[in-house]
């Protein structure tokens, strides 16, 4: 009970509002529930923005989902490898010797992008790898990951090799870039 209304329940007076006056005419109106006050003020904010025709179809908008999250899977409990990601060069006598081209020691000179990763207790049959474009998938019993690259990548010309005694997975990736013309 309310102490300022002995005889009124508190959740009778929250769900009303106060008396307002029809400002032309100055009379009563009446009570309003409070939650449609509430309901007014959001849609009238949100039709002030001009928004882009949606999809009826669609479930979300664009806007509404962050990118890249596609490929998560929050509700997997499994730990996720330790890995490192390594940029590899393909250096010839040429490029030591007589370095004439555009090919420097930075990243942006590199060809491939290698990540190994370490997988204690695993066995080659059970490693599920996929390479997309900027995401790499792997799932094996014991650990997953899946991990947004750097840059994108060819799928198509990626390898994989399994060292068996350091239980290493090492998947060699090709850079796709727009601009490797220069660098050869």
């Amino acid at each position: 009970m309310c102490t300022l209304f002995p005889h009124r329940p508190v959740h009778r007076l929250l769900a009303r509002s106060l008396v307002t006056l029809d400002q032309k005419s100055n009379r009563n109106v009446g009570f309003r529930p409070l939650y449609h006050k509430k309901c007014l003020l959001a849609k009238t904010s949100v039709d002030n923005k001009k928004q882009p025709a949606r999809d009826p179809s669609a479930i979300w908008d664009a806007e509404e989902v962050p990118e890249g999250n596609e490929f998560e899977d929050i509700y997997d409990p499994r730990p996720q490898p330790e890995y490192e990601l390594i940029y590899k060069q393909a250096v010839t006598m040429e490029d030591i010797y007589l370095p004439l081209g555009m090919k420097n020691p930075t990243t942006a000179s590199c060809e491939f992008l290698v990540a190994k990763i370490k997988l204690p207790g695993c066995k080659k049959e059970d490693i599920m790898l996929d390479v997309k474009e900027k995401f790499l998938d792997l799932r094996v019993p014991q650990y997953k990951l899946g991990l947004h690259l750097p840059n994108p990548v060819d799928p198509d010309s990626s390898r994989a090799e399994w060292i068996e005694e350091k239980h290493i997975l090492e998947v060699t990736m090709r850079n796709k870039r727009e601009f490797d013309f220069m660098n050869e």
